[in-house]
């Protein structure tokens, strides 16, 4: 397993998370950890492609994979594609980041925009990974490949909840026809309330205690009130 040590976030980053754990717009901070590594996944797997792909040939065919045209443009893709969620993520964080600083508040039809988008990015990343694998031959599907690594990673990425296109992109579309307040805003509060409790007494054995049961009638009062 991977470690990391003595490791710090810039003073003004750790400013920034800790005066506004508590207000509506953390979240957006929590999502991009989720999302973000899709892209270096990516681009890790474009690389191991164009690297792979360079000196094969087909044992079937004889044609070198650098001269299909599908190789090459599963290629420019997912590099387009790349450069267009990191200029998207970077000017959305941006955003959020200016409206912190200023005292501001996002408006809730920005901020379930931007939370469409980040979930957009592992399934965007899996379908241009698909498109790689595709062109890599019979041999290209073994676990020895870093490609399938990366294919696998991804798609493992596309399971998170944060990650989840059905949902948050029903939020984004209720907001536009006038739902103010998204239903399915209620789900995380709930989902992560009656499972961490669940969590606690059925795996760990520990029953909850009082300030546990208190913790968990408090969010569910606030997704009750948003329904």
């Amino acid at each position: 397993d991977a470690q990391v040590s003595d490791a710090e976030l810039p003073d003004r980053l750790s400013e920034i998370v800790a005066a506004n754990a508590g207000k509506p717009d953390a979240p957006q901070i929590f999502v991009r950890a989720v999302c973000t590594a899709c892209i270096g996944a990516l681009q890790g797997a474009l690389d191991d492609f164009t690297s792979y792909a360079a000196t094969r040939v087909s044992a079937n065919s004889g044609a070198k994979t650098t001269d299909d045209t599908g190789a090459q443009t599963a290629c420019a893709n997912a590099a387009v594609a790349i450069d267009e969620m990191k200029v998207l993520l970077m000017r959305n964080f941006a955003e959020l980041l200016a409206a912190v600083n200023g005292g501001a508040a996002v408006s809730i039809e920005r901020r379930v925009h931007f939370r469409y988008q980040s979930a957009q990015v592992a399934e965007r990343c899996a379908q241009a990974a698909n498109a790689l694998l595709r062109y890599a031959g019979g041999n290209g599907i073994y676990n020895r490949n870093p490609l399938v690594r990366r294919f696998l990673d991804l798609h493992a990425a596309r399971a998170h909840y944060a990650n989840n296109l059905d949902r948050f992109g029903q939020n984004l579309g209720a907001v536009m026809l006038g739902l103010l307040v998204p239903v399915q805003a209620t789900a995380l509060p709930i989902y992560v309330t009656l499972a961490s409790l669940g969590w606690l007494w059925a795996v760990e054995g520990l029953r909850p205690d009082r300030w546990d049961v208190a913790g968990a009638a408090l969010a569910l009062a606030g997704a009750a009130l948003i329904l």
